[in-house]
C-alpha cells in the first residue's frame, strides 16, 4: 500500500539513492536530499551494513562521505566491510571517504567530538554522513535535554547548512518499539526500522519505513537478507493487483487425447491446477506442457519447482523421452529452476519469480508442487502468494499450470486451502482400484470458459509420457458414487468460499466507510 508522508504535491526535493537493492523502490528512488533519517534496530539487524552501503554508493559516485563511529574502530570497520566487497581503504586513499573513530570519546569530550565531525564534513564538502550510533553518543551526556541539543546541532549544522544527507543509527532493545531515547523520531525527516521476527519458516529479517517526509512510501512490512554476495538486499512486500484476464486463443498441451477434452487446449492467460497425491503424474503432465510447447509451438516455457532440483527434473524428462530438452534449453525455449522454499522469505520468492520472467519472457509457466511453500506460509499467506504469482503470470501474457500435492488417496482437498477461487481450471488426478490393481484417473472438476464433462478419464504413463485412454467403461457402479461425492463436496466448498469472500468484502467496505466518516469529523 502506498502512503504519502505529507499531502500529495509535486516533488521538489531530489532523492539520494541508497544503493541497497530493493530499498529505493520503497522510497521513490532514495532518501530525500539534505535530510536526517533515523535507522533503528536491535543488535545484529544490519544497521552498520546498510549505512555503509549508503556511503559506498555515494563515495563511488563522486559524493564525499563520512562515517562517524562511537561504537566500532576504523580497523574493525574496514575489515568487516571488506568481507562484503566494500573497499573503503581505496576510497580513503582517493579522499572520497573518511572514517572518524570516536570510540574513546566520553563525557565532556563529546562536544569537542561533534565540532571535529562538523569540521571534517565541511573540509571534505561531504554529501553523505553516518553517525553510529546516537545511542552511544547520548551516553556522553548527563541529561536527555543535552542529547537533544546535540541532535539539533547535527540536524541544523550538518544537514541543513552543509546539505549533508545523514543516517543516524539508533539502538532498539529487542521486544520494544521505542526508538533510542524517544526524542530522535520527532526531529528526524525519516525513520527506517530493522527487526527480527519469528515466522512459520523460521526467524525472518524485516524492514519497515515508518515515515519519510516529502516522499510516498510503502508501509507494508518487507523482508531483507544479508550475505557476502549481495550485502544488504531488500525484498519489497508482495502487492496484490488485478491484471489481464483470459484470452480467446487456445494453448495446446499436445498430450495425446487430452486437448480434445478441453476444446483444443487451455485458454490463453488462464491458471490451471493439477491436484492429487504423490505419483499420480502431476509433474509429468507439467513437464510435457512446457516441453511440447517449446518443441511443437516454439513457445518459451518456464518450469519452477518447489520440490525437486533442476538436475532431477532433467533426469525425469529424459526418462519420459524428452530427448530434445538440452537443445531446447540451450536455445532459451525451456528454463527449469529448482527453488528451496525454506531458504528465502515470501517476498524473496516473488522477486525471484519476477526475475525469471524478465530473463525468459516465458509464455508458458509451471509452478510445480506449490504445497511445498506451506513450509514458510500460513494458509492465508499461501493464498495471497498464489494469487500474486498467478496475476504476475497473467500480466506477462503467460498461461500458468500449478501442481498441488494432496494428502489423501481418494479425497479432494484443494478447496480447504482457499486456492480454488484463484484457479480458472482444476484437474483432479488420482489412483483408483480396479480388480485388484491401481489405475490412474483424471477428472475435470472446473474449466472456466470451456465445455467439459465430469466423466472419469483413464490415463497411463509410459516412455512417451501421458496418454489418455478414454473413460472407465463398465465400472460406473464401483466408481461413480465416490466421484459424485467429490464433485458435490467441491461445488459446495466453492459456494461456501464465495460467500465467505463476499462477506469479507462487505465488512472491508463497511470498515472503510466508517474510517472515511471518522476522518470527516
Amino acid at each position: 500500500m502506498l502512503h504519502s508522508s505529507e499531502q500529495k504535491s509535486t516533488k521538489s526535493r531530489e532523492q539520494v539513492p541508497t544503493g541497497v537493492a530493493g530499498l529505493d523502490d520503497l522510497i521513490e528512488g532514495g532518501l530525500p536530499a539534505r535530510s536526517l533519517v533515523v535507522l533503528g534496530g536491535g543488535p545484529g539487524t544490519g544497521k552498520t551494513l546498510l549505512a555503509a552501503r549508503f556511503l559506498y554508493e555515494g563515495a563511488t559516485h563522486d559524493e564525499p562521505s563520512v562515517y562517524v563511529s562511537f561504537a566500532e574502530s576504523r580497523v574493525q570497520f574496514l575489515s568487516n566491510m571488506a568481507k562484503f566487497g566494500f573497499d573503503f581503504q581505496k576510497l580513503i586513499n582517493t579522499e572520497k571517504f573518511e572514517f572518524v573513530d570516536l570510540t574513546t570519546v566520553v563525557g565532556e569530550a563529546v562536544s569537542d567530538a561533534l565540532d571535529l565531525v562538523l569540521s571534517q564534513v565541511t573540509s571534505m564538502r561531504a554529501k553523505r554522513l553516518v553517525v553510529d550510533s546516537f545511542t552511544a553518543l547520548a551516553q556522553g551526556f548527563e541529561k536527555v535535554i543535552d542529547a537533544r541539543i546535540a541532535l539539533q546541532v547535527i540536524l541544523g549544522k550538518l544537514v541543513r547548512e552543509e546539505g549533508c544527507t545523514t543516517l543516524l543509527l539508533v539502538e532498539m532493545p529487542y521486544g520494544t518499539d521505542k526508538i533510542g531515547l524517544g526524542i530522535e523520531e520527532f526531529v528526524a525527516d525519516g525513520i527506517i526500522v530493522l527487526d527480527f521476527v519469528n515466522h512459520k519458516g523460521g526467524p525472518q529479517r524485516t524492514i519497515n519505513i515508518k515515515k519519510m517526509r516529502g516522499t510516498q512510501i510503502r508501509q507494508d512490512t518487507s523482508t531483507y537478507s544479508i550475505s557476502s554476495k549481495d550485502s544488504f538486499l531488500v525484498f519489497p512486500a508482495v502487492e496484490l493487483s488485478m491484471k489481464q484476464g483470459l484470452g480467446d486463443r487456445r494453448i495446446p498441451t499436445h498430450i495425446p487425447g487430452f486437448d480434445e477434452l478441453i476444446e483444443g487446449g487451455f485458454l490463453e492467460r488462464s491458471v490451471s491446477a493439477l491436484t492429487g497425491v504423490a505419483g499420480t503424474g502431476k509433474t509429468t503432465f507439467a513437464l510435457e506442457y512446457i516441453y511440447n510447447g517449446a518443441k511443437d509451438e516454439g513457445e518459451k516455457g518456464l518450469f519452477i519447482s518447489y520440490g525437486e532440483s533442476k538436475d532431477q527434473l532433467e533426469v525425469i524428462a529424459r526418462k519420459l523421452g524428452m530427448n530434445k530438452l538440452n537443445e531446447l534449453t540451450k536455445e532459451g525455449l525451456v528454463t527449469i529452476a529448482g527453488i528451496i522454499p525454506e531458504k528465502a522469505s515470501i517476498e524473496a520468492h516473488m522477486v525471484e519469480v519476477q526475475r525469471l520472467f524478465s530473463e525468459t519472457n516465458a509464455k508458458r509457466v509451471v509452478f510445480d508442487d506449490v504445497t511445498g511453500l506451506q513450509a514458510i506460509c500460513t494458509d492465508d499467506e499461501l493464498y495471497f502468494l498464489m494469487k500474486n504469482l498467478t496475476q504476475l503470470a497473467k500480466s506477462k501474457g503467460a498461461t500458468a499450470l500449478l501442481t498441488l500435492t494432496t494428502n489423501e488417496l481418494a479425497r479432494f482437498s484443494i478447496t480447504g486451502m482457499g486456492l480454488s477461487t484463484v484457479m480458472d481450471s482444476i484437474i483432479l488426478m488420482r489412483y483408483v482400484e480396479v480388480e485388484g490393481h491401481m489405475d490412474r484417473s483424471m477428472i475435470l472438476l472446473k474449466m472456466r470458459g470451456t465445455r467439459h464433462d465430469n466423466i472419469i478419464k483413464k490415463f497411463s504413463i509410459g516412455k512417451g509420457g501421458i496418454v489418455m485412454q478414454g473413460n472407465f467403461v463398465g465400472y460406473s457402479g464401483i466408481l461413480s458414487g465416490s466421484v459424485r461425492r467429490s464433485i458435490v463436496e467441491f461445488e459446495e466448498s466453492e459456494r461456501d468460499i464465495a460467500k465467505q469472500e463476499q462477506d469479507a468484502r462487505s465488512k472491508r467496505r463497511q470498515a472503510f466507510g466508517r474510517k472515511m466518516k471518522d476522518r470527516t469529523h
